[in-house]
């Protein structure tokens, strides 16, 4: 009886003990034998609530599940405020928007952490998801004076050049070739960033020679022979359209005149004025957009073929526009 009432305290309090992070294991001997929690390393550790809290959080977003990792992140913070890792939850709660692509949300949590922390280790991290979700939005003026700021207050650091290569795309994709040729060229010598500039410097400069077509030829081309100025940029059906449309009504009205009909030749006159000077509005617009696409293309297969470290492509960095920059 007496034996049976010691196995069972043990064993309620190895239950207890379990329950504390502490693992059991069953002897001959005593009946139980506490085994206290272990590190990979084999040290003795026992962790808070808190760290529980914040490392189940942190394996979620490692699982990529980052509104369940928003949720315990908040939950830290609410619980704990004053803990030293409250800060970095709130570093990886902007983080979570950012990856997941909320960029109004991920700016907003950015703002409030360089208020709450001016002064921490993510300063310079923040800052940089901030310009960069600012450009994936397609606030251009924001995401500009936040890159000028990183340059501004760091301007010895290897952020200062990654922040200079997001300016300068932010202009290139602006088409301001001269400003981007420019920024990408204060990239420093010893960076590690200095390859990716220098390609994408000499692909910038590339594009003032891309073929294009003249805006002035297609117009007088579409007014010489409706369609023609079609014809010229490379727009077949609305070639083919232009030509047929114009050459309908122009028969009509000649055919109206011919008969004396002069009421249906002064109405088909009428319309045919405005198809007339839509086929020539229309060529001028081709041509534009001939210009427009293929430097659009061009900035694409520039920006995929551009490689700035051995680990990462630019594709996989950039995210604005259509992509996003992750260095």
């Amino acid at each position: 009886m007496i034996k049976f009432i010691q196995r069972t305290a043990i064993i309620i309090l190895a239950t207890f003990l379990f329950n504390l992070n502490s693992s059991f294991a069953v002897s001959e001997d005593v009946g139980v034998c506490i085994l206290p929690p272990q590190s990979e390393k084999g040290k003795n550790v026992l962790l808070t609530e808190q760290e529980k809290l914040f490392s189940f959080a942190e394996n979620l977003f490692s699982g990529k599940e980052y509104y369940r990792a928003i949720t315990e992140y908040m939950r830290f913070i609410n619980y704990y405020p004053s803990d030293p890792l409250a800060e970095k939850a709130v570093y990886q709660v902007g983080n979570c928007y950012f990856m997941a692509e909320k960029w109004d949300d991920a700016i907003k949590v950015f703002k409030e952490f360089t208020g709450r922390y001016p002064d921490s280790q993510f300063t310079k991290d923040v800052l940089r998801k901030t310009g960069e979700s600012y450009l994936k939005k397609g606030d251009i003026e924001n995401s500009k004076k936040t890159f000028e700021l990183i340059e501004e207050k760091y301007p010895e650091d290897e952020v200062s050049n990654r922040a200079k290569i997001s300016l300068g795309i932010t202009y290139l994709e602006n088409e301001k070739f001269n400003n981007a040729v420019k920024i990408f060229g204060n990239v420093k010598e010893t960076s590690k960033y200095k390859p990716l500039a220098e390609k994408l410097m000499e692909g910038t400069r590339e594009i003032e020679k891309l073929p294009r077509k003249s805006p002035l030829i297609a117009g007088l081309l579409s007014a010489a022979l409706p369609g023609a100025g079609q014809l010229y940029t490379g727009r077949m059906l609305d070639s083919l359209f232009a030509f047929l449309l114009n050459g309908v009504f122009t028969w009509g009205i000649i055919e109206s005149f011919n008969r004396d009909v002069y009421v249906a030749a002064g109405i088909l006159s009428f319309f045919e004025l405005g198809w007339y000077s839509g086929n020539i509005y229309n060529a001028i617009s081709d041509a534009h957009k001939y210009n427009r696409d293929t430097r659009r293309r061009f900035i694409d297969e520039l920006k995929q073929n551009s490689v700035s470290q051995p680990e990462h492509s630019l594709k996989e960095r950039v995210m604005f526009f259509s992509y996003r920059i992750e260095f």
